[in-house]
């Protein structure tokens, strides 16, 4: 309700507190989140809204990690919106353990916490992909991606975990 409220420009004059929850994707200075927040700030600061980054963001961390951190991260921090992005490290996950039953059940307990804690907060699921135009020994990231000669490993980021995430925002009615 926040969220709609300064888009629309009938917002009270607390800051719109925006969570950013995800791996090293997430905290990169000059990657989605930085873009994201000026684009916010951008659209507010003509109705007077001002916006308040909430980082919640640890490197090499997906779903199963970041599960056992929202409450102190994101809950106690109250945030407006919640964007999640752990496709990346929830792919590198399936790729070294290959167990979707756990990632999809740890995304699910992140995505119901945030809901049951605070009703009101908007989530929203962004996927990032990894480049897969590139030669093996030019690749950035984890191990289990730079290191990973089947030629099918980024269909683990580009389609196996956008469906397992799928499932959950479909779920929880989470764009």
């Amino acid at each position: 309700p926040r969220l709609a409220a300064a888009l629309s420009g009938t917002f009270a004059p607390e800051p719109l507190r925006v969570c950013y929850l995800g791996g090293s994707v997430t905290e990169q200075r000059a990657g989605y989140r930085p873009r994201v927040s000026r684009w916010l700030e951008a659209v507010g600061s003509s109705r007077g809204v001002r916006l308040e980054e909430v980082p919640a963001f640890c490197g090499n961390c997906g779903s199963k990690v970041l599960a056992f951190m929202v409450a102190d991260w994101v809950v106690s921090r109250r945030p407006d919106l919640v964007v999640v992005e752990l496709a990346i490290n929830d792919g590198d996950t399936l790729l070294e353990t290959d167990d979707a039953e756990g990632v999809g059940s740890a995304l699910e307990g992140i995505v119901r916490h945030v809901r049951d804690a605070l009703p009101g907060t908007e989530l929203v699921l962004l996927y990032m992909f990894v480049r897969d135009d590139l030669p093996r020994q030019q690749r950035t990231g984890s191990k289990a991606w730079t290191d990973n000669d089947d030629a099918a490993a980024a269909d683990t980021y580009h389609e196996r975990v956008p469906r397992l995430h799928d499932r959950v925002a479909e779920r929880y009615g989470v764009p």
